[in-house]
């Protein structure tokens, strides 16, 4: 065997142990904690990965100064090789990191499941705690202090961002509502939430924007078997969004997942007003009418 293959070889032995692995409609994912290079230079990622890269141009100047807050700053990056905006962001972070010259040790990898059961959730519960609904998040701690972070998305650009991080002034980052919310049932606990939900409810009104944000963040819970705060988030999003007929429909599913039977009931009797040929809530009406 040539030398360069040899070398190859023993390189991908030892990177493909960092990560699992899992298989999903005949593509296979990374997850749990991941070697850089795994997406940089294996077989899928690696394509979406140089690709990407390149979207990430660094123009000309001095940064000494951001080098230098950034030398004092580790970045979680909890990511899934599933998701296009992770396919997108995560390899130019990586490249703006080079191209500071800055250690790659600090950028810290976590793939999370895409799959329904296990929806964004590490294998060994790398993500609780940390507020993840939408990814990737760029999470970016001193001292084990968590100093700001980017959601999904940049709200500048990239290197705006970043810098402002550094420097201390971090832009409120994307789904500043579903942000809020897990943050507040992390720190203060579940009870304490519902106890004081329409204070929380007109807290994050204003921030409200579609109904896709707190969907996604009940189902982050549904599929953690979070019931409780499930149907908390799903009846939220359903008394921001009367008249949409999946968000009603996912309230109905937490509470028939929860054994609120009597509220699926009149959650799925909603669905119907406003879609009379729903067959999900036909079935779902049919099989609860046993249950009563």
């Amino acid at each position: 065997m040539p030398k360069i293959s040899l070398l190859l070889v023993i390189l991908f032995a030892f990177i493909t142990v960092k990560a699992q692995t899992y298989e999903e409609d005949g593509e296979v994912h990374l997850l749990g904690p991941v070697d850089i290079r795994q997406i940089e230079a294996q077989i899928p990622y690696n394509q979406w990965f140089a690709d990407n890269a390149k979207k990430f141009v660094l123009p000309e100047r001095n940064y000494d100064d951001l080098r230098q807050k950034l030398n004092e700053l580790e970045v979680n990056i909890y990511f899934g090789t599933w998701c296009s905006d992770s396919q997108d962001w995560v390899p130019q972070l990586i490249r703006l990191w080079d191209k500071l010259s800055l250690d790659r040790s600090k950028l810290q990898l976590i793939a999370l499941d895409g799959r329904s059961e296990h929806y964004k959730q590490g294998p060994n519960g790398e993500e609780k705690g940390q507020s993840i609904h939408h990814i990737p998040v760029f999470q970016f701690m001193k001292n084990g202090q968590e100093v700001g972070r980017i959601v999904e998305s940049p709200k500048n650009d990239l290197l705006t961002d970043v810098a402002q991080i550094a420097f201390g002034y971090p832009s409120i980052p994307n789904y500043r509502a579903a942000n809020y919310f897990m943050s507040q049932i992390d720190a203060r606990g579940t009870e304490n939430i519902k106890t004081n939900l329409y204070a929380h409810y007109r807290k994050i009104l204003p921030w409200v924007n579609d109904m896709d944000e707190l969907n996604t963040l009940g189902n982050v819970y549904l599929s953690a078997n979070d019931i409780e705060e499930a149907v908390m988030v799903f009846s939220l999003n359903a008394s921001f969004f009367p008249e949409n007929v999946f968000a009603n429909r996912m309230l109905a599913k937490a509470e028939e997942q929860a054994g609120q039977f009597h509220s699926a009931i009149k959650s799925y009797q909603k669905v119907l007003r406003l879609d009379p040929e729903n067959t999900e809530a036909k079935n779902a009406l049919q099989r609860l009418a046993v249950e009563q």
